[in-house]
């Protein structure tokens, strides 16, 4: 989130002092840094636009300040993706799964590829592994899933919130 001063507004000239500037400066930076990851969570939570089924997703935010900006970020790697949609695609990594050796009590050691674990209707789990010849078969595609930009929303609102508290300065995102 980018902060401007509004043009002939009190505060343009108290921001004129630097030292004023770089302490006002600071304090929007961490308020921010403070509301940033409660309104992505409150977001999620309003408006459900993905299932977590460990809330790990959701709870997970972070925010840190620098001199000029707050960096806001997921500690879940694939929040990136929950955000911005997957194309569908085959699922050629899965061939490269780490070869594991299976040591069964009076048999020889065997080494196979480290089975995937996909749920079954029934509730249960099968495990399957995912060869060459099965994905030239076709199989093992991801169907997609469609972005739901709920970062960028819950910041949109993050903003108008700013706004209203702080009518001498813009606020913009800056992605």
């Amino acid at each position: 989130i980018s902060i401007r001063v509004k043009p002939g507004t009190p505060a343009a000239s108290k921001l004129a002092d630097p030292a004023f500037r770089k302490a006002y400066t600071a304090k929007i930076l961490k308020e921010v840094a403070l509301d940033g990851p409660g309104y992505i969570q409150s977001w999620i939570a309003k408006t459900h636009p993905f299932q977590s089924r460990t809330g790990a997703a959701v709870q997970r935010w972070k925010a840190e300040v620098s001199d000029s900006s707050v960096r806001i970020f997921s500690l879940m790697p694939y929040a990136y993706w929950l955000n911005y949609g997957v194309r569908p695609h085959q699922m050629t990594y899965l061939l490269n799964t780490k070869t594991k050796t299976y040591w069964i009590p009076g048999k020889k050691p065997y080494s196979a590829k480290t089975p995937i674990p996909l749920p079954n209707v029934g509730g249960g789990v099968g495990f399957r592994v995912a060869s060459e010849k099965s994905m030239l078969e076709g199989k093992w595609r991801h169907p997609g899933k469609p972005a739901t930009h709920f970062f960028e929303k819950a910041m949109e609102q993050l903003i108008q919130d700013l706004g209203k508290r702080h009518p001498e300065l813009t606020f913009k995102l800056v992605t």
